[in-house]
């Protein structure tokens, strides 16, 4: 009986020690990107994104030469 309350009480400090960590890892990691201007909208990544439009969809459509046909049945 002490071995298993033992054990639980150990578990619960662990699971409280690690979820404290999340939540200090995370409020520094928003209070570092505040500073130094980190959004979403004026990122990088989000500035040059550009949608695939008609145009390279069929150049993608025309590359490919996929077909469900075996190549055995000639």
């Amino acid at each position: 009986m002490d071995y298993h309350r033992a054990s639980v009480l150990a578990t619960l400090q662990f699971n409280c020690q690690l979820a404290l960590m999340v939540v200090l890892s995370v409020g520094a990691y928003s209070v570092i990107s505040a500073r130094n201007g980190g959004s979403l909208e004026s990122s990088s990544a989000a500035a040059s994104y550009r949608p695939i439009g008609f145009v390279e969809m069929q150049q993608l459509e025309n590359s490919t030469n996929f077909t469900l046909d075996s190549d055995d049945d000639r």
